[in-house]
């Protein structure tokens, strides 16, 4: 009798462990052509939504949507925030404002596209650092979810149902410093090769400055995350630090010179007068 429950039991649990080893496997498989197609696949369909869309019908804080177009069209034509115009946000949402203007040939769709190019452009980075640290399964979902809360068109801590392009900055924010956590998680991929070290640091660095020029607030919880994850895991290598350093310097001169050249201050002419 306890010979056929032993022999019941054993198939089941092999079966389990089969199934088991086989998702495992899925998880972590190394990452081939059809896993870079399928993720662009996904972030085209993510982005071209949103381009296609624009700004979405706005159900609350519709007095950003001014804010957006007023500060980035200030930018377009030459002024800058701080220097020209007086602003508690850096300059980073406004360029990147500006640009969607720009595509936009002046409509408020503009936006949008300022939406769809970042999200495009976080999507691309958090896939590039990410396949190179894990699965191919978990780069794509972890690269995906970043270019999803970059596009949403609703405010943080609201509704999925409160459309509106509100606050995208903040959205922004907390793309760049999941860009920043992800490579201060230590990796095994990450600790093999010396030269993802300074590719890695390099990109914290980045963020790690335009952070600074969006807002902030978010370049200090970045730099506590840079701490606590060297006290914790003392992956800091001379490369990476070099990489940060890098990264940091050559953005941040950058946002300088911008902030720094000669103005093309507004007049009559581009106020039509």
């Amino acid at each position: 009798m306890h010979d056929q429950k032993a022999e019941t039991v054993a198939p089941s649990c092999k079966n389990g462990e089969t199934l088991l080893v086989s998702v495992l496997a899925f998880w972590r498989a190394k990452p081939r052509l059809g896993h870079h197609v399928l993720f662009l696949l996904l972030l085209t369909v993510l982005i071209g939504a949103v381009a296609y869309i624009g700004v979405v019908n706005t159900s609350r804080f519709s007095l950003d949507l001014l804010f957006f177009a007023s500060n980035g069209w200030r930018v377009l034509n030459g002024q800058r925030p701080h220097v020209d115009f007086s602003s508690a946000w850096g300059p980073v949402t406004f360029l990147v404002v500006a640009a969607g203007l720009k595509l936009a040939r002046g409509s408020i769709s503009g936006i949008g596209y300022a939406s769809a190019m970042f999200g495009l452009i976080i999507g691309l980075w958090a896939y590039r650092l990410l396949i190179r640290r894990m699965g191919a399964v978990p780069a794509i979902l972890g690269a995906v979810a970043l270019v999803a809360l970059a596009v949403a068109p609703c405010p943080l801590g609201f509704s999925w149902s409160t459309s509106s392009n509100a606050m995208a900055y903040n959205r922004w924010g907390y793309t760049l410093l999941a860009i920043v956590l992800f490579e201060c998680f230590p990796s095994d991929c990450a600790e093999r090769n010396p030269k993802l070290h300074l590719m890695g640091g390099a990109s914290t660095g980045a963020a790690c400055i335009i952070l600074l020029f969006l807002k902030a607030s978010y370049f200090f919880v970045a730099l506590g995350l840079l701490v606590v994850s060297s006290v914790l895991w003392s992956h800091s290598t001379r490369r990476r630090l070099l990489g940060i350093a890098l990264g940091a310097s050559v953005l941040g001169l950058l946002f300088l010179w911008y902030l720094d050249r000669k103005s093309t201050r507004l007049n009559s002419s581009h106020l039509g007068i």
